[in-house]
């Protein structure tokens, strides 16, 4: 009832109740006059109808009572209290509003004035019977002196609060404080520091509870509260402040169960003595003076002084963690009941993040050593593994860690608790995969045989942890006590289960692959014990990859090879399949490259049978397997089973054909070039370029016989594009089908050797066998284009007979031609030659220049004497490709030539800056028809004369003017034939161009090393 200590305001000297009645009447009549209700509204400032108990209970407190006792009766509500009685003072203050004794002492409860108004939310008169004052207050403000209770004690305050509202229902508020006072305990009595007992009666029911405190420290408290029926036990933590030189005090207060362990309560308000409606979602209580609304439901916490309230809970927070620590009743328990996560709430929010700082910076986390440790020197390990075994062998100890935390953090119940230290702290959760990242050698040899199989047993669970360790980390207990990998760099096993007997390889202890999960283990990643296979991997093998240079070595690998051979003869067909793949997958077949001896797998070798040595011979960059090795293969079952190359290996490659060749097969549009498939074949090249006998004929024909034999048609190949509508695929003669056919290597019956289009099929010699073939296989030799009957009597009659290709190329030819005649140059047209259309630089010709010296030999000139029209015919065939340039792209061709030369002679005249050189580009001055493009001078002398001709192809042919023949002649006759120079500039715009130059040409075709094609003469 808001009693405090006496302040004088007024003094029984000073004014009567009979005074105070009068003066309390007067404002009433005031306010009626003025319309003020505020009295009424301050009467129902409480959402709770029983909240009146709450104020009831602080005014015993604030009188320092000790004791309060409550009986209802039907009509009334009947309290008293043993605390100091009342003063005239308080009278006066309990009889207004806003003007309460206490509102200067934060540490009283009731310091607005307001509180006792409650009670007119369910009497209109409530009595009061304190000391030498016996009032009753109507009006909610003007006192009446009424006569005392009979046996009143003066040592007692009492207070009766009739039912006597007009609007309240008097049997649903008599069942409502009966429910509240039944329920007294905790929340009435916890934080009050005077108050320890209230007693209760409903009609013939009584109840009591009971409130006990042992003092532990001076800071911490052991509070039992007893009721008639239970018993809750509270550790509380206190701690003092000052606000505006106030001393205040706020409290932690954490349930205990029977065996004095912290327990959860659910979660609960904050409590401003008593618990306010505002929530704080903690599993312990909170209790601070904080200032509140008038009815006490409210709290501003950015409100100054709640703000330093808070952080000195905050404080006092810190420090209970660090006493629990101290105490060692910091468990995982008791962490459970810590806000450890963010969640909404002012308070809540500045706890957890005290929380975090605090288990980061002290060594606060519960240890399964028993003790606490800091975030950064904790072990975790994830749940799936066996805690119990890594923790026996201090498996922490690989990561620099000095503790394991406790096992409790990894039951589900505290997920939460996990999650903190992961999340917040940066507590790690090792995996299996990280033991085996930071796994040594020097820890695993100190780890027993037996400990070794278990582990084997947490590898069998996780496997894809382990299986990119397995050649990195020494994890093979062997049976020397070794620690080595499963695998070696190549990923093959090298370790082996014991055979349980003597033996050279490298094994298991057998005490480390004992247990079930260890053979699942091993088993899945392919240790066994060893076999016959094994034994040629380890001791076999090793002899035959490795060689070196000196006989002895070759010796060593030979026998080796004698032994694999009857470990394979010895062997059972399904070993003898295995044998064949490890040898086919090893470098172990000695052979012969570039003249030296080394080992290679068997597909990159070739046999060194007479046919492939002939067809080789003087090529030193294919691989062909060792003589006396072929002598020990030769004829048995391992080497037939070996996939060594017995025939010239045929390549795919893409089609060798030009894009001139492309098009005059495409008839659709091209959208986009697909490339195709063309084939060569290794050594051919070489081979026709070298004199062909029949023997090598035979060979060469009884290798393709064999490819074609085995519908390998290694003749044709196809070019695909894309058009608009749809993907095409042409057919076309292969580059080898193209040398075939280039070549004379194919013989008649009377031993002259022929291309394939200058012989019919039936005049092949009988020793290629061609009647015995296979029509498939004659269809395909027909690419070779022999000749007909019909074509050679065509050809008697004079005929040229030209290919579908060819014919193509003369209809694009006349279409070349007719432009090269409104250019006022004709041309002449033979079918090999290729057509230029079109040419870009794709080159700058300020690029180094490459300059090649050909060796120019005479050339043997022939006798026409005693000529058939045949004859003519052969000899018009034999005119020299010529490609059709237009004249447009000579000139381009020409001025790009140019250029690249002009910077070869600049360099040279840097190159001798000592001598004086320059160089004078004719074209370049305008001054063109002199019979040469570059003068190279010394002064004003005229040192040498140079004429460009520019191809775009590396074509041997060029074409001289008069004039420049003439003038090149003219020097000759001076004997200065050397003066007049021809530089050739071959592949002209493209990056592989290079320069040829030709000294004194007149002396040259006079020496038959440059051939005249054609001569025009006139009179």
């Amino acid at each position: 009832m808001q009693q405090l200590p006496k302040m004088q305001t007024y003094g029984a000297d000073c004014m009567s109740i009979a005074e105070l009645t009068q003066k309390r009447l007067s404002h009433v009549e005031s306010c009626r006059n003025n319309g003020d209700n505020s009295h009424r509204i301050i009467a129902n400032l409480y959402s709770d109808s029983t909240h009146f108990l709450y104020e009831l209970l602080q005014n015993a407190q604030d009188a320092e009572a000790t004791s309060v006792s409550f009986e209802l009766y039907p009509d009334r509500l009947e309290t008293s209290h043993n605390g100091r009685a009342f003063s005239f003072t308080d009278v006066e203050s309990i009889t207004t509003i806003g003007s309460s004794t206490k509102s200067n002492e934060p540490n009283k409860i009731g310091k607005f004035g307001a509180g006792f108004k409650s009670v007119f939310s369910i009497t209109d008169t409530p009595h009061i019977y304190s000391g030498t004052y016996n009032f009753k207050i109507s009006d909610y403000i003007i006192p009446e002196t009424i006569d005392p209770l009979e046996n009143q004690s003066d040592e007692r305050t009492s207070v009766v609060l009739p039912f006597d509202r007009a609007e309240i229902d008097v049997k649903t508020l008599y069942d409502s404080i009966a429910k509240r006072l039944r329920f007294i305990g905790k929340d009435e009595l916890l934080f009050l520091s005077n108050l320890c007992r209230i007693d209760w009666k409903i009609g013939d029911e009584a109840g009591y509870v009971q409130k006990v405190t042992d003092e532990a420290s001076e800071t911490r408290s052991l509070i039992t509260l007893e009721t008639h029926n239970k018993s809750e036990r509270f550790e509380l933590y206190r701690r003092s402040f000052t606000i505006e030189n106030k001393l205040l005090e706020c409290k932690i207060a954490f349930a205990l169960n029977a065996d004095d362990r912290y327990v959860s309560i659910g979660t609960n308000p904050l409590y401003v003595f008593f618990p306010t409606v505002v929530p704080t979602n903690l599993q312990f209580l909170v209790h601070a003076p904080y200032k509140t609304t008038p009815n006490r439901e409210t709290i501003n916490f950015f409100d100054t002084q709640n703000q330093t309230i808070t952080d000195n809970i905050v404080e006092l927070y810190k420090s209970v963690l660090k006493e629990m620590a101290e105490r060692k009743v910091l468990d995982i328990e008791s962490m459970g009941l810590l806000p450890l996560s963010s969640q909404s709430g002012e308070l809540f929010q500045k706890l957890f993040e005290a929380s975090v700082f605090l288990f980061k910076t002290h060594p606060l986390i519960p240890t399964q050593e028993g003790g606490y440790a800091l975030p950064s020197s904790l072990f975790s390990l994830n749940g799936e593994l066996d805690h119990e075994f890594f923790y026996e062998a201090k498996i922490h100890t690989l990561f620099e860690k000095t503790a394991w935390i406790h096992e409790g953090f990894y039951k589900p119940i505290h997920l939460v608790l996990k999650r903190f230290l992961n999340s917040y702290l940066g507590v790690m959760e090792y995996k299996l995969n990280d033991i085996l990242h930071n796994i040594t050698e020097e820890y695993l040899v100190q780890q027993s045989n037996e400990w070794i199989s278990t582990l084997y047993g947490e590898f069998d669970k996780a496997k894809h942890y382990v299986n990119i360790y397995l050649s990195t980390r020494p994890l093979a207990r062997l049976e020397d006590g070794r620690q080595i990998p499963f695998k070696s760099d190549k990923g093959e096993v090298q370790v082996y289960i014991h055979p349980g007997m003597a033996t050279r390889f490298q094994c298991l202890h057998p005490d480390a692959t004992a247990s079930t999960g260890a053979k699942s283990f091993l088993n899945s990643i392919g240790v066994k014990a060893p076999d016959v296979i094994d034994e040629i991997k380890e001791f076999i093998l090793p002899i035959l990859t490795t060689l070196s240079k000196d006989l002895d070595s070759t010796e060593t690998y030979l026998q080796g090879m004698g032994v694999l051979l009857e470990i394979y003869n010895d062997s059972e067909p399904s070993n003898r399949s295995r044998i064949v793949e490890l040898v086919k997958n090893s470098p172990c077949i000695l052979s012969i490259h570039r003249a030296e001896r080394k080992c290679v797998r068997p597909n990159e070798v070739y046999l060194p049978t007479a046919s492939l040595k002939r067809w080789f011979t003087g090529d030193m960059s294919i691989t062909m397997m060792d003589d006396e090795l072929w002598s020990l293969l030769n004829e048995t079952e391992l080497g037939t089973s070996l996939p060594l190359q017995i025939r010239p290996v045929v390549q795919t490659i893409p089609p060798h054909i030009d894009s001139a060749h492309k098009e005059r097969l495409r008839h659709t549009p091209l959208v986009v070039d697909r490339g195709g498939d063309d084939f060569s074949w290794e050594g051919l090249d070489r081979l026709l370029s070298t004199p062909i006998d029949k023997e090598l004929s035979l060979i060469i024909w009884n290798f393709l016989i064999i490819y074609l034999d085995e519908k390998q048609n290694i003749l044709r190949g196809y070019y695909r594009w894309q058009s608009p509508a749809n993907n095409h695929e042409k057919e076309f003669d292969s580059k080898i089908c193209v040398l075939l056919k280039q070549t004379a290597w194919l013989y008649d019956h009377d031993g002259d050797a022929y291309k394939p289009t200058e012989l019919k099929s039936d005049a092949l010699m009988e020793e290629y066998g061609y009647d015995s073939l296979s029509v498939d296989v004659k269809e395909s030799l027909a690419l070779l284009s022999f000749k007909t009957d019909a074509i050679e009597e065509l050809e008697k009659q004079g005929y040229k007979i030209i290919t579908p290709d060819e014919a193509e190329a003369f209809e694009a030819f006349q279409k070349l031609n007719q432009q090269a005649i409104e250019e006022d140059e004709p041309i002449l047209w033979n079918p090999a030659s290729p057509n230029i259309g079109t040419w870009v630089s794709e080159a700058d010709p300020d690029m180094e220049t490459q300059i090649e010296h050909p060796e120019f030999k005479p050339k043997k000139l022939r006798d026409l004497s005693n000529q058939t029209p045949q004859s003519f015919f052969e000899d018009e065939m034999e005119e020299p490709n010529r490609a059709f340039v237009p004249k447009a792209i000579r000139k381009s061709i020409g001025e790009w030539s140019e250029k690249y030369v002009y910077r070869y002679l600049q360099d040279f005249c840097e190159q001798n800056a000592d001598k004086g050189y320059h160089v004078r580009w004719m074209n370049e001055e305008k001054n063109v028809g002199w019979g040469y493009d570059f003068v190279l001078m010394k002064g004003e002398k005229e040192l040498r004369y140079i004429e460009v001709k520019g191809r775009a192809s590396n074509t041997s042919e060029i074409e001289i003017s008069k004039t420049q023949w003439e003038f090149a002649k003219f020097l000759f006759d001076k004997g200065e034939g050397d003066k007049y120079s021809i530089f050739i500039v071959q592949n002209a715009g493209k990056t592989n161009a290079k320069l040829i130059p030709i000294n004194n040409p007149v002396k040259m075709w006079l020496d038959g090393s440059l051939s005249m094609l054609k001569i025009e003469l006139s009179y």
